[in-house]
């Protein structure tokens, strides 16, 4: 009778720890929750769009997701890349990984993906220096520089180069993994694309399928 009731009490117990314990979704939700019970803002995770995409914008895309950005309607895009039909951007391979391109009526915006490079944009030089290497992927004629500086991404930890000109041109440039991610852009509406620019390591399978110029076999790249 004794053996009865101690399993009773032991049995009584656990259940009621287990409808203490507090459930993993409600403890995540309450967690981002202040204190006086506005929802606490989180930053962007690596993948995801550098913005919300509304239903008239076009979010692009590589096909080994190491890079994307977001053009508003009226935009479009030359090339194909992640679940979408176009020119090939590998089609200057082995010159250039990747090139893409999105224009409207008065505005462009061109990013060259190249292999050769360090790891991050400290193995540039110094600003001076690394200027003087990222102006040849500034379409145009030569440039006056404007100014240089070193910007956050929308991801924790990420940063990228942006060069201006005079003329109202402007580079963002990101260094991963060896290689070197830069936009150009240029026109009145080309700034609200480059802010968007974004460029991801990716892992080493897919990696090394996107760096050899062929297909990328499906689910490599996630």
């Amino acid at each position: 009778m004794k053996l009865l009731m101690a399993l009773a009490l032991s049995t009584t117990s656990c259940n009621c720890m287990s409808k203490m314990r507090p459930d993993r979704r409600m403890l995540v939700r309450s967690l981002a929750v202040s204190a006086i019970g506005a929802p606490l803002v989180s930053p962007a995770v690596a993948g995801e769009p550098a913005r919300p995409v509304k239903p008239e914008d076009t979010f692009y895309q590589s096909e080994d997701k190491s890079f994307d950005f977001i053009v508003p309607k009226g935009w479009s895009i030359t090339e194909a890349g992640f679940m979408r039909q176009g020119e090939d951007p590998r089609r200057f391979f082995p010159v250039h990984l990747f090139k893409v391109t999105a224009s409207d009526s008065s505005s462009h915006v061109e990013v060259t993906v190249d292999l050769g490079y360090g790891t991050s944009l400290r193995d540039l030089g110094t600003p001076e220096v690394a200027v003087q290497r990222l102006l040849p992927f500034l379409p145009g004629p030569p440039a006056q520089v404007k100014s240089v500086e070193r910007v956050q991404g929308a991801v924790k930890g990420s940063s990228f180069l942006l060069v201006r000109t005079e003329d109202g041109r402007a580079l963002k440039v990101a260094v991963i993994q060896k290689r070197l991610f830069a936009m150009s852009s240029s026109g009145p509406s080309a700034e609200a694309v480059l802010e968007t620019f974004q460029a991801w390591p990716i892992n080493i399978f897919c990696q090394s399928q996107s760096n050899s110029g062929g297909r990328i076999t499906p689910g490599t790249c996630y």
